[in-house]
Protein backbone atom coordinates (compact mmCIF):
# COMPACT_ATOMS: atom_id res chain seq x y z
CA UNK A 1 0.00 0.00 0.00
CA UNK A 2 1.18 3.76 -0.72
CA UNK A 3 2.28 5.64 2.15
CA UNK A 4 0.74 8.72 3.14
CA UNK A 5 4.00 10.47 2.33
CA UNK A 6 3.73 9.20 -1.43
CA UNK A 7 -0.07 10.51 -1.45
CA UNK A 8 0.94 13.91 -0.05
CA UNK A 9 2.96 14.04 -3.26
CA UNK A 10 0.27 12.87 -6.01
CA UNK A 11 -1.79 15.67 -3.61
CA UNK A 12 -5.44 14.37 -2.87
CA UNK A 13 -7.24 18.16 -3.57
CA UNK A 14 -7.29 18.05 -7.41
CA UNK A 15 -8.03 21.82 -8.79
CA UNK A 16 -11.12 22.40 -10.70
CA UNK A 17 -10.02 23.86 -14.01
CA UNK A 18 -11.56 23.91 -17.30
CA UNK A 19 -9.46 23.88 -20.61
CA UNK A 20 -9.24 25.51 -23.67
CA UNK A 21 -9.17 24.42 -27.55
CA UNK A 22 -6.79 23.41 -28.60
CA UNK A 23 -4.75 26.25 -30.67
CA UNK A 24 -1.57 26.43 -32.97
CA UNK A 25 0.66 24.02 -31.42
CA UNK A 26 3.12 26.66 -29.75
CA UNK A 27 0.61 28.79 -28.94
CA UNK A 28 1.10 29.28 -25.06
CA UNK A 29 -2.68 29.18 -23.37
CA UNK A 30 -2.80 30.23 -19.83
CA UNK A 31 -5.07 28.62 -17.16
CA UNK A 32 -5.51 28.20 -13.63
CA UNK A 33 -6.63 26.21 -10.61
CA UNK A 34 -7.88 27.07 -6.90
CA UNK A 35 -6.77 25.24 -4.09
CA UNK A 36 -6.81 26.23 -0.65
CA UNK A 37 -3.22 27.46 -0.31
CA UNK A 38 -4.29 29.73 -3.25
CA UNK A 39 -4.48 30.11 -6.84
CA UNK A 40 -2.24 27.98 -9.30
CA UNK A 41 -1.42 28.88 -12.58
CA UNK A 42 -0.58 26.56 -15.82
CA UNK A 43 1.17 27.85 -18.92
CA UNK A 44 3.41 26.65 -21.71
CA UNK A 45 5.52 26.36 -23.35
CA UNK A 46 7.09 29.16 -22.41
CA UNK A 47 10.04 31.17 -23.80
CA UNK A 48 13.03 32.83 -22.62
CA UNK A 49 11.20 36.28 -22.03
CA UNK A 50 8.50 34.25 -20.34
CA UNK A 51 10.16 32.50 -18.04
CA UNK A 52 12.60 35.41 -16.94
CA UNK A 53 8.79 37.02 -15.47
CA UNK A 54 9.05 34.20 -13.11
CA UNK A 55 11.29 33.56 -10.43
CA UNK A 56 11.98 30.40 -8.82
CA UNK A 57 10.94 28.59 -5.63
CA UNK A 58 14.12 27.69 -3.33
CA UNK A 59 12.59 24.23 -2.94
CA UNK A 60 12.88 23.00 -6.50
CA UNK A 61 16.14 21.70 -5.87
CA UNK A 62 15.91 18.07 -6.63
CA UNK A 63 18.32 17.81 -10.07
CA UNK A 64 20.07 20.67 -8.96
CA UNK A 65 20.12 24.09 -6.85
CA UNK A 66 17.13 25.87 -7.65
CA UNK A 67 18.91 28.62 -9.47
CA UNK A 68 21.01 26.44 -11.49
CA UNK A 69 17.67 24.41 -12.19
CA UNK A 70 16.56 28.00 -13.18
CA UNK A 71 18.71 28.70 -15.53
CA UNK A 72 18.91 24.99 -17.59
CA UNK A 73 15.11 25.78 -18.30
CA UNK A 74 15.83 29.04 -19.61
CA UNK A 75 18.16 26.92 -21.67
CA UNK A 76 16.18 24.43 -22.59
CA UNK A 77 13.44 27.16 -23.88
CA UNK A 78 15.76 28.26 -26.25
CA UNK A 79 16.37 24.76 -27.92
CA UNK A 80 14.90 23.71 -30.78
CA UNK A 81 12.23 20.90 -30.45
CA UNK A 82 11.86 21.57 -25.87
CA UNK A 83 9.57 22.77 -24.51
CA UNK A 84 9.11 24.19 -21.11
CA UNK A 85 5.10 24.31 -18.85
CA UNK A 86 5.00 25.66 -15.19
CA UNK A 87 3.26 26.31 -12.62
CA UNK A 88 3.23 29.54 -10.82
CA UNK A 89 1.86 30.87 -7.79
CA UNK A 90 1.77 34.89 -8.00
CA UNK A 91 4.74 35.24 -9.59
CA UNK A 92 6.95 32.18 -8.35
CA UNK A 93 7.42 28.60 -9.72
CA UNK A 94 6.12 26.31 -8.29
CA UNK A 95 6.76 22.92 -10.86
CA UNK A 96 7.72 22.75 -14.05
CA UNK A 97 7.81 20.05 -16.92
CA UNK A 98 10.42 20.20 -19.51
CA UNK A 99 10.46 18.26 -22.92
CA UNK A 100 13.46 17.59 -25.12
CA UNK A 101 15.15 15.72 -27.79
CA UNK A 102 16.06 12.15 -25.74
CA UNK A 103 19.90 12.70 -23.95
CA UNK A 104 19.97 8.99 -23.68
CA UNK A 105 22.35 7.64 -26.22
CA UNK A 106 19.53 4.38 -27.78
CA UNK A 107 17.22 7.04 -27.86
CA UNK A 108 19.36 10.50 -29.26
CA UNK A 109 20.67 8.14 -31.86
CA UNK A 110 17.09 7.30 -33.06
CA UNK A 111 15.43 11.03 -32.67
CA UNK A 112 18.19 12.22 -34.88
CA UNK A 113 17.98 9.39 -37.28
CA UNK A 114 14.79 7.04 -37.80
CA UNK A 115 12.25 8.15 -35.41
CA UNK A 116 12.20 12.29 -35.38
CA UNK A 117 8.50 11.67 -33.75
CA UNK A 118 10.78 10.89 -30.54
CA UNK A 119 11.02 13.33 -27.91
CA UNK A 120 11.36 12.61 -24.21
CA UNK A 121 9.86 14.09 -20.76
CA UNK A 122 12.99 15.04 -19.50
CA UNK A 123 12.32 16.48 -16.05
CA UNK A 124 8.84 16.98 -13.69
CA UNK A 125 8.94 18.30 -10.33
CA UNK A 126 6.88 19.97 -7.98
CA UNK A 127 8.13 22.27 -4.80
CA UNK A 128 7.47 19.71 -1.73
CA UNK A 129 6.02 23.46 -0.10
CA UNK A 130 2.89 22.73 -2.99
CA UNK A 131 2.74 18.53 -2.31
CA UNK A 132 -0.70 17.26 -0.84
CA UNK A 133 -2.41 20.23 -3.35
CA UNK A 134 -2.74 17.91 -6.67
CA UNK A 135 -0.33 20.29 -8.41
CA UNK A 136 1.96 17.61 -10.03
CA UNK A 137 -0.97 15.67 -11.77
CA UNK A 138 -2.90 18.47 -12.70
CA UNK A 139 0.08 20.32 -14.34
CA UNK A 140 0.84 17.11 -16.20
CA UNK A 141 -2.90 16.79 -17.48
CA UNK A 142 -3.56 20.55 -18.35
CA UNK A 143 0.20 20.30 -20.34
CA UNK A 144 -1.25 17.35 -22.46
CA UNK A 145 -4.45 18.78 -22.78
CA UNK A 146 -3.28 22.01 -23.72
CA UNK A 147 -0.55 20.84 -26.16
CA UNK A 148 -0.61 18.49 -29.35
CA UNK A 149 1.56 15.99 -28.88
CA UNK A 150 -0.53 13.13 -30.81
CA UNK A 151 2.18 13.40 -33.60
CA UNK A 152 5.30 12.31 -30.87
CA UNK A 153 6.32 9.85 -29.30
CA UNK A 154 6.50 10.94 -25.93
CA UNK A 155 9.13 8.31 -23.79
CA UNK A 156 9.89 8.95 -19.87
CA UNK A 157 12.99 7.38 -18.48
CA UNK A 158 12.88 6.82 -14.70
CA UNK A 159 15.75 6.09 -12.90
CA UNK A 160 15.69 5.42 -9.15
CA UNK A 161 18.68 7.71 -8.07
CA UNK A 162 17.04 10.76 -8.73
CA UNK A 163 13.88 9.88 -7.01
CA UNK A 164 13.35 12.20 -3.59
CA UNK A 165 10.82 11.03 -0.85
CA UNK A 166 10.57 13.10 2.49
CA UNK A 167 9.70 10.06 4.19
CA UNK A 168 12.73 7.35 4.41
CA UNK A 169 10.32 4.39 5.06
CA UNK A 170 9.15 4.93 1.34
CA UNK A 171 10.32 2.31 -0.51
CA UNK A 172 11.61 2.70 -4.52
CA UNK A 173 8.91 0.63 -5.33
CA UNK A 174 6.32 2.58 -3.61
CA UNK A 175 7.68 5.75 -5.55
CA UNK A 176 8.14 3.89 -8.90
CA UNK A 177 4.75 2.75 -8.42
CA UNK A 178 3.29 6.63 -8.04
CA UNK A 179 5.45 7.66 -11.24
CA UNK A 180 4.21 4.99 -13.04
CA UNK A 181 0.31 6.08 -11.89
CA UNK A 182 0.93 9.89 -12.46
CA UNK A 183 2.57 9.41 -15.59
CA UNK A 184 -0.42 6.77 -16.65
CA UNK A 185 -2.90 9.37 -15.91
CA UNK A 186 -1.65 11.02 -19.52
CA UNK A 187 -1.55 7.84 -21.20
CA UNK A 188 2.15 7.10 -20.77
CA UNK A 189 2.62 3.04 -20.41
CA UNK A 190 5.93 0.96 -19.00
CA UNK A 191 7.19 -0.49 -21.86
CA UNK A 192 10.09 -3.74 -21.55
CA UNK A 193 13.21 -2.92 -22.78
CA UNK A 194 16.91 -4.28 -23.05
CA UNK A 195 18.19 -0.50 -22.58
CA UNK A 196 21.32 -0.48 -20.19
CA UNK A 197 20.40 2.65 -18.88
CA UNK A 198 17.18 1.48 -17.70
CA UNK A 199 18.20 -2.35 -16.59
CA UNK A 200 21.12 -0.60 -14.37
CA UNK A 201 18.99 -1.09 -11.44
CA UNK A 202 15.36 -3.19 -11.02
CA UNK A 203 13.08 -0.18 -10.04
CA UNK A 204 14.22 1.60 -13.35
CA UNK A 205 11.38 2.37 -15.82
CA UNK A 206 11.08 3.56 -18.82
CA UNK A 207 7.39 4.44 -20.13
CA UNK A 208 5.98 6.01 -23.42
CA UNK A 209 3.19 8.19 -24.73
CA UNK A 210 2.25 6.87 -28.58
CA UNK A 211 0.07 10.13 -30.02
CA UNK A 212 -2.81 9.17 -31.66
CA UNK A 213 -1.48 10.73 -34.61
CA UNK A 214 2.05 8.44 -35.01
CA UNK A 215 2.31 6.21 -38.12
CA UNK A 216 2.25 2.57 -38.17
CA UNK A 217 5.65 2.45 -39.50
CA UNK A 218 7.20 4.84 -36.28
CA UNK A 219 5.13 2.84 -33.87
CA UNK A 220 6.66 -0.59 -35.43
CA UNK A 221 10.34 0.90 -35.16
CA UNK A 222 9.89 2.37 -31.89
CA UNK A 223 8.94 -1.13 -30.35
CA UNK A 224 11.85 -2.41 -32.11
CA UNK A 225 14.12 -0.16 -30.43
CA UNK A 226 13.03 -1.61 -27.22
CA UNK A 227 15.15 -4.58 -27.35
CA UNK A 228 18.02 -4.35 -29.69
CA UNK A 229 19.74 -7.37 -28.35
CA UNK A 230 23.25 -7.83 -30.19
CA UNK A 231 22.49 -4.17 -32.49
CA UNK A 232 22.69 -2.16 -29.09
CA UNK A 233 26.28 -1.36 -29.80
CA UNK A 234 24.98 0.62 -33.16
CA UNK A 235 22.91 2.71 -30.58
CA UNK A 236 25.72 3.50 -27.87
Amino acid sequence: MISRDINEILGQELPTYSNNDKQSQRLSVSNSAQTTKGTVNFDGPLNREDLEKLGMDDSLNNFRPANSQYEALLGISEMPDALVFVSYHEDTIIGYIAFHKPEFPRWAKAAENELPELIELGGIEVSDKWWGYGVGKAMLEWTFNNYDFESNIVISLETCYNWRSRDPRVSIWEYREMLKNVLGHVGFVPKTTDDPEVLEHPANMLTARIGSKVSENAREKFESLLKLGRQQKEYH
